[in-house]
């Protein structure tokens, strides 16, 4: 739906939120002066839901550690709250009690996190009390976090205890454990609620452009007319382990995203910024001069690994990102940072999928190749079979999800 809509047209629509998200990710104030955060921000306006005085340190109580509001870094230009602890804890962690009740029956959380220099940290931990810590909504989001701010969606928990009413959310924990003999800062902000998704979505992404996936995995989402995506390197088509030209064009032809990753034998990050941006669009030019232009739109970042300039370069070229873990919601916070998560382990992957199936959001799976080293055919058509059969849950390709994204948001 919406595919007679021009790719110019679906970046204006996340032009805002990318701006907003780039601006708050080197913590330079939003002075709402630019255009596109301008919009951003109304629209964020109309989509929040009260979440209370979150920056009042008074509502904060400090579980490990010391809570204080700091005026010095932020997300946005309107301060953050600080956690800290010292080499005696093992953990830095402190609980925001809501003013009243929130209803995640109808919406999703999302916040922003920055770590201090010394931080060991991967993303912190986020108990969700409904009402009480005997029934919580928990979130391991994880990031390489010495980048400065990110913002993280949380929609499908990584985990449950007891039996949560979504409707009594009480109080939020941020933790993250140290083991101690560390000194770590932690500064959250942001904290939203954001409308869920009408129906929990599962979206399959192959890495790298293996040919098992023609093999394997192709004629198990054919069984059930599921479209997903692969990621190529520029050059591999040739070789017989990895997906051909015709292949592709097979793929691309049954509505499959066929997707940029500039995959070299170092991480982006390694690579300055001229040639980070050489290889970022030099691989988008490869899809395009072989006719793969909506999936041109996609990039994979290559061993999930990022640095600033990756962020800012990928955006002048694409509409969304992949890296770092969690489950993201109908419109991720932070395009160029799309989480996803392996799938190589079908007892975890098909847990994963009946919380989605409660709790909403999308849930982007990574895979590189279905072979014994990776993930077995016959445990990738179990997952498959199993996210067919899970109530309400629907599965599309990077593309789709997309549009849909996009057409929702106009």
């Amino acid at each position: 739906m919406g595919a007679n809509r021009s790719i110019t047209t679906r970046r204006r629509v996340l032009a805002g939120l990318l701006a907003s998200s780039l601006a708050g990710c080197t913590s330079v104030s939003n002075t709402g002066t630019d255009p596109a955060s301008a919009t951003t921000t109304r629209a964020r306006t109309e989509a929040v839901v009260d979440v209370g005085d979150f920056l009042d340190a008074t509502n904060w109580k400090a579980v490990s550690g010391t809570v204080e509001r700091s005026d010095a870094t932020a997300f946005r230009d309107d301060g953050s709250i600080r956690l800290a602890c010292g080499h005696s804890d093992n953990r830095v962690s402190s609980v925001y009690r809501l003013p009243r009740p929130l209803d995640l029956r109808t919406h999703h959380l999302s916040f922003a996190f920055d770590y201090g220099a010394g931080s060991v940290g991967r993303g912190p931990t986020v108990f969700v009390q409904a009402p009480d810590t005997d029934n919580m909504l928990v979130y391991d989001p994880s990031h390489d976090t010495r980048n400065g701010w990110v913002q993280v969606p949380l929609a499908s928990p990584t985990r449950v205890v007891g039996d949560p009413d979504l409707g009594r959310v009480q109080a939020l924990t941020f933790s993250q454990w140290t083991g101690g003999g560390v000194d770590e800062e932690l500064h959250v902000d942001a904290l939203e609620l954001v409308p869920r998704s009408m129906e929990p979505t599962v979206v399959f992404t192959f890495d790298d452009g293996r040919a098992s996936v023609f093999d394997h995995a192709v004629p198990v989402l054919n069984q059930y007319d599921y479209q997903a995506s692969t990621a190529v390197i520029p050059g591999r088509e040739t070789n017989a382990s990895f997906l051909s030209i015709n292949q592709l064009g097979t793929l691309h032809g049954r509505g499959w995203d066929v997707m940029s990753h500039p995959q070299r034998t170092e991480a982006l990050p390694t690579f300055g910024d001229a040639e980070q941006a050489s290889l970022i669009e030099s691989s988008k030019q490869w899809l395009l001069d072989r006719g793969f232009e909506d999936g041109s739109r996609f990039i994979v970042y290559p061993y999930s690994r990022w640095n600033r300039s990756t962020l800012e370069l990928a955006a002048e070229h694409h509409e969304l990102a992949f890296a770092g873990g969690g489950v993201s919601t109908l419109t991720p916070p932070m395009p160029m940072l799309v989480p996803r998560m392996r799938g190589d382990d079908p007892e975890q992957v098909t847990a994963a999928v009946d919380r989605l199936s409660t709790y909403g959001g999308v849930l982007v799976l990574m895979y590189h190749a279905i072979n014994e080293e990776y993930i077995e055919p016959a445990a990738f058509r179990s997952v498959v079979s199993h996210v067919h059969e899970t109530p309400d849950v629907q599965v599309r390709s990077v593309g789709q999800w997309y549009d849909e994204m996009t057409d929702s948001t106009t």
